[in-house]
């Protein structure tokens, strides 16, 4: 059993040892390149320093034998290269990295007896050709600058090709909610979402979503990548697509935004449901602001967002009744007993559809109010060791209502919780470690009422049922589901 032991501490100690560079790719981009001369012969023993212009991070390295360097584990922004060498010119050049982008560089340094730098600007947009994997990338210019109805930056993954939503509903339960992307054919439940490469994927295989029907907190996302197809095993858990999703994080420089979006029905048209003169009213409010800076210079930085939405939308539904002829007993005679029962229907008002059927036509009110808070703090503990911890939650509150027959009173506050903590180290010249800790909590609690109906003889048909769900981080599967029904007649 020592043995046994023994053996298996050995084989943990090896595969924590064993460190690849694509492990971190998930968020952090990588710089790599050649360093040559001016006669095209590669340079050895080039030290190259690039360095974030936002948050001053600086990451070194050296060119081996082939004129070679690779610098891994790199947050999305920009930076500026530098190479030099003794005897020759220093190349700069300036570099936008987006999110798990793999950029090669060609640095040229020039022979020369004085100190000169060479900077390159202007160049042409960096090509990623380590990777096989078909992605394109939503940057920040694109998500503050298109028009979102709802503001769900979800939506802008539908820009890239091979991505198709997915509208249709079975039901109006949770997991139906939120845009469901089909990529490359394949269904939307097989697709994965990383936050700063936690997972955020619902039990329903969609991002996580509220009773809104949105993702809330666009003004806390720096930019994403949409992975089609070929992607690496890295992401794994999806066989149709990736989205992996970069949150802001504060700079040197105080930066900071706020927001107001409103809408009213004032501008809507009537749809053929609608039975008024008037559609439906409507009314959302949806508004928040973003904050950031620095906390020490070059090293902590914070940032945090804020999003409200209120939301009261009227809408027009029906339902089927009994018809005027049942009422009236043409089918068969209505008892004194049944008749309380009867009674809690209201009149048909949208025609007869035969067999004693007939359709109500009325309209209800839909309020929702959603809250979403993130905040985020980044703290750079040297050149090659880096850490961050970011808290991220939504809830929010949706009921629907209506008094003017037994409808059901829903009221559906799911929430979800997600704290993260991620560090990254810097492991030889060309390879890091990353370690990510990401629990999730998931709960969303459907509570329907029938509305009070008091009959003719002032009997109350009241129903209750309350379901609440729970997930788990590892499956994203429901962990615990409760049902409670009650009905009296009082």
């Amino acid at each position: 059993r020592r043995h046994g032991t023994v053996s298996v501490v050995i084989i943990l100690a090896l595969f924590a040892a064993i460190t690849r560079p694509a492990f971190a790719q998930i968020t952090s981009a990588t710089i790599s390149g050649t360093v040559k001369d001016q006669t095209n012969a590669v340079l050895p023993g080039v030290d190259v320093v690039v360095k974030n212009v936002s948050t001053g991070l600086t990451r070194t390295g050296v060119t081996d034998a082939n004129g070679y360097f690779t610098l891994p584990g790199l947050p999305p922004g920009t930076y500026e290269t530098r190479a030099s060498l003794t005897g020759f010119g220093t190349a700069v050049e300036r570099v936008t990295l987006a999110v798990a982008q793999e950029a090669g560089l060609t640095l040229t340094l020039a022979v020369t007896g004085t100190a000169e730098s060479i900077t390159v600007v202007g160049t042409a947009a960096l090509v990623d050709t380590r990777s096989a994997a078909m992605s394109a990338v939503v940057t920040e210019k694109t998500i503050s600058e298109l028009p979102l109805n709802g503001r769900n930056y979800i939506d802008l993954a539908l820009l890239q090709p091979g991505v198709s939503n997915f509208s249709e509903k079975d039901s109006t339960s949770s997991s139906n909610r939120g845009t469901k992307l089909n990529i490359n054919g394949m269904s939307f439940r097989s697709n994965s979402y990383l936050l700063d490469g936690a997972n955020m994927r619902g039990y329903a295989g969609t991002a996580t979503v509220s009773a809104a029907e949105t993702t809330l907190g666009v003004e806390t996302i720096q930019e994403f990548r949409v992975v089609t197809n070929a992607y690496s095993a890295d992401y794994g858990r999806a066989m149709g697509g990736v989205i992996s999703l970069v949150t802001k994080s504060g700079t040197n420089n105080v930066h900071g935004s706020g927001f107001e979006f409103f809408r009213d029905s004032s501008m809507d048209a009537r749809n053929f449901f609608d039975r008024g003169s008037e559609p439906p009213p409507f009314r959302r409010n949806q508004f928040g602001a973003s904050f950031g800076g620095p906390i020490q210079r070059n090293r902590l930085f914070f940032f945090g967002g804020v999003e409200r939405l209120q939301e009261d939308l009227g809408v027009t539904t029906s339902t089927t009744v009994p018809s005027d002829a049942v009422r009236s007993g043409a089918f068969a005679p209505i008892s004194a007993t049944a008749r309380p029962y009867l009674d809690l229907f209201p009149p048909a008002n949208g025609g007869d559809l035969g067999n004693g059927i007939g359709v109500y036509s009325f309209e209800l009110n839909q309020p929702t109010r959603e809250n979403f808070y993130q905040g985020r703090v980044d703290y750079t503990l040297s050149d090659r060791d880096a850490i961050f911890a970011r808290y991220t939650y939504d809830g929010a509150d949706q009921t629907v209502t209506s008094s003017s027959r037994p409808s059901t009173n829903g009221s559906s506050p799911p929430r979800s919780s997600t704290p993260s903590v991620s560090r990254t180290a810097v492991c030889g010249s060309s390879s890091c470690r990353t370690f990510r800790r990401s629990p999730i909590s998931r709960s969303s609690r459907d509570r329907m009422r029938l509305a009070r109906s008091t009959s003719a003889a002032g009997r109350v048909w009241v129903v209750r049922r309350r379901t609440h769900r729970r997930t788990t981080a590892s499956t994203g599967r429901p962990r615990t589901i409760c049902r409670t029904s009650r009905g009296v007649i009082c």
